[in-house]
């Protein structure tokens, strides 16, 4: 799957009608062999803990497909469904099935990340090459950077293969985020002291830093600068209170530590350059609100349909706003563009599903991995602070990448936990013949000691 999302990045976040389905097809694919080649179970064991944000997802795909069913108009209420005329309750179909296709395709990576990551060390090696895909990919833009730089609002920003230079910096954070992981496992190993494995690593994170502060993304940068002082913050304190990290690797750890204090003071320069131009961007992102705010009041229940932002666009523009809203294709925040397609009903259900999870994860997440699996919890932080001012989440490729570390965490929290033992004792049982009955009562069984004396005596009146 990492190979796939990173292909998808280089198609430019497949998001278009044709990448987007060609896209979804492979994945169904792939979870297909996965279920009949039976590297896919499905057990009660394994899927219980997903019926919450099962029922949430199916809710909301119910709707999605509703909306496109004709006669669903009655659903329709206000000037945009008068305006576009059509008798379903999406104003533009075509545009809902595909974003219909994405979701099939999101649940699907969902679950392969879900079964995939039974261990440690299998998710340790997805996000090894999670990790070193996305340096690659970061290496390829960093060449187009400097073939032809593009400029961005007066200044050259790394975009790679996107239109937007704050849609590669969500790539490169995600991929960022994933790097702390690892190297936070790699520092906490007792294998060695520094070796070329990890400074390897530390140059992976180098790579991936320095291409993201060359995107020049103010939201992306300071989210990150955040985020990072949070992980390093409580990884010194670790550091601090437990002094069984070689030597080696804690003065790797202080260098990371002040790296990333220049970097975030580089970040900061690299934002105020941008910082010019604020009052403009506040002035247009009003605009934008305001405008995507009187669409919301048409149909605040149901939305408009999954997808039907551009055809919104079309059909809000003015002459009082055309300067603004010509080429705009996205609401750059998350929650209203949610209210806008999918209703207050359609957020509901997202929301849902989203708590679930994130309820479920922290309650079960053992609290000796919490602060290994920190990182990867940022990710969905990120993700929504930035949806927040920006459209990353929008691009399928990027939302993919999303859904399968979303898969990673939340199995590592119900299962590596203990509480679903059933696969772990039925493996342990192919390879050693003990049952699990057996294994619970072997443990609950008190151990008796008795001393050499005692039992050489015991020996002797016996023989």
């Amino acid at each position: 799957m990492p190979v796939l999302v990173t292909g998808a990045h280089l198609a430019g976040g497949a998001s278009g009608q044709f990448e987007a389905t060609l896209l979804t097809a492979v994945i169904a694919l792939i979870g297909a062999y996965g279920f009949v080649r039976g590297r896919v179970g499905l057990t009660t064991a394994y899927w219980r803990d997903l019926r919450g944000p099962a029922v949430a997802f199916a809710g909301l795909l119910v709707l999605a497909v509703v909306s496109v069913i004709p006669g669903s108009d009655w659903l329709a209420s206000g000037w945009i469904a008068e305006r576009a005329g059509l008798n379903t309750l999406s104003i533009d179909p075509e545009a809902t099935w595909v974003e219909i296709v994405k979701l099939l395709g999101l649940l699907v990576i969902f679950l392969l990340a879900y079964r995939h990551a039974s261990t440690a060390e299998r998710m340790t090696s997805t996000l090894h090459r999670l990790v070193w895909l996305t340096v690659g990919w970061a290496l390829w833009a960093l060449i187009l950077f400097a073939m032809s730089a593009r400029s961005v609002d007066g200044i050259a920003r790394l975009t790679g293969t996107f239109v937007s230079p704050n849609v590669a910096a969500c790539v490169l954070s995600l991929g960022l985020l994933c790097w702390m992981t690892l190297i936070d496992r790699q520092l906490q190993s007792r294998k060695g002291a520094l070796n070329a494995g990890l400074l390897t690593s530390v140059a992976a994170g180098v790579i991936l830093a320095g291409t993201l502060l060359l995107t020049a993304s103010r939201s992306a940068i300071l989210i990150m600068a955040l985020l990072g002082a949070i992980w390093a913050g409580r990884r010194v304190w670790t550091w601090l209170t437990h002094r069984s990290v070689l030597r080696g690797r804690r003065l790797l750890l202080t260098g990371l530590v002040l790296g990333g204090l220049l970097v975030v003071a580089y970040s900061a320069s690299a934002v105020l350059l941008r910082m010019g131009s604020v009052g403009e961007e506040v002035t247009n992102r009003s605009v934008i609100m305001a405008t995507y705010a009187e669409a919301v009041s048409a149909n605040p229940v149901f939305g408009q349909g999954l997808g039907t932002v551009p055809r919104i666009s079309r059909l809000l523009l003015t002459p009082e706003n055309d300067g603004v809203m010509w080429n705009v294709r996205a609401v750059h925040n998350l929650a209203l563009q949610w209210i806008l397609e999918a209703g207050v009903v359609g957020l509901l259900m997202a929301l849902i599903g989203g708590v679930w999870l994130v309820l479920v994860t922290v309650a079960r997440l053992r609290p000796d991995m919490r602060t290994a699996m920190l990182p990867l919890f940022m990710v969905s932080g990120f993700m929504l602070l930035q949806g927040m001012v920006d459209y990353p989440a929008q691009i399928y490729s990027v939302a993919l990448v999303w859904a399968f570390l979303l898969g990673l965490v939340y199995r590592a929290a119900t299962s590596w936990a203990g509480i679903d033992a059933k696969g772990p004792i039925r493996h342990q049982q192919r390879r050693t013949g003990v049952s699990p009955r057996e294994t619970k009562h072997d443990t609950q069984k008190p151990i008796r000691r008795e001393l050499p004396g005692k039992r050489a005596g015991r020996a002797v009146r016996h023989g």
